[in-house]
C-alpha cells in the first residue's frame, strides 16, 4: 500500500496512539495495523483472508479519517482565506472612503480660500474706486468753483 501523508488538524492531539502537532505529518501506514503475513497453505488461508478483510476495513477507516481530517482542514483554510479577503476588502473600502472624504475636505478648504481671496480682492477694488470717486468729486467741485469764478 502506498504511503499517504496527510496533515492532521491541530485539534487532533492523540489518535491511534500517535502524537501529532500542528506541523506533524502522519502517515496512514503509522495508523494502520501491521500487514498480514502471506501464505500459500490453502488450509490456513481462510483466517488470513478474514483478517485481511478486517485489515482492509481498518485501513479504509484510517484513510477515511485522514481524508475527513484533510477536508476539515481545507474547509477551515478556505473559511480563513475568505475571512481574510473580506477583511482586506473592508479595510480597502474604508481607506477609499477616507481618501474621498479627505479629498473633498481639501477641495472645500480650497474653495473657501479662493472665496476669501476673491472677497479681499473685491474689497481692495471697492476701496480703490471709493478713492477714485472721492478724487472725482473733489475735482468736480473745484471745476464748479472755477466756473463760478469766471
Amino acid at each position: 500500500m502506498p504511503r499517504i501523508y496527510i496533515p492532521l488538524p491541530q485539534s487532533v492531539q492523540r489518535q491511534e496512539g500517535v502524537w501529532s502537532s500542528r506541523n506533524h505529518l502522519l502517515s496512514t501506514d503509522q495508523l494502520a495495523p501491521n500487514p498480514l503475513p502471506t501464505t500459500n497453505n490453502l488450509r490456513n488461508r481462510a483466517p488470513f483472508e478474514a483478517a485481511a478483510g478486517e485489515h482492509r476495513s481498518e485501513v479504509l477507516g484510517v484513510i477515511l479519517k485522514a481524508h475527513k481530517a484533510k477536508a476539515t482542514k481545507e474547509a477551515q483554510d478556505r473559511r480563513n482565506r475568505n475571512a481574510q479577503s473580506s477583511k482586506r476588502s473592508r479595510i480597502q473600502k474604508s481607506a477609499e472612503e477616507k481618501a474621498k472624504a479627505t479629498k473633498k475636505e481639501q477641495e472645500m478648504k480650497q474653495e473657501l480660500e479662493d472665496a476669501k481671496s476673491e472677497s479681499r480682492r473685491k474689497d481692495v477694488e471697492i476701496e480703490r474706486l471709493r478713492g477714485v470717486d472721492a478724487e472725482n468729486e473733489r475735482l468736480r467741485r473745484e471745476n464748479e468753483e472755477l466756473k463760478q469764478r469766471k
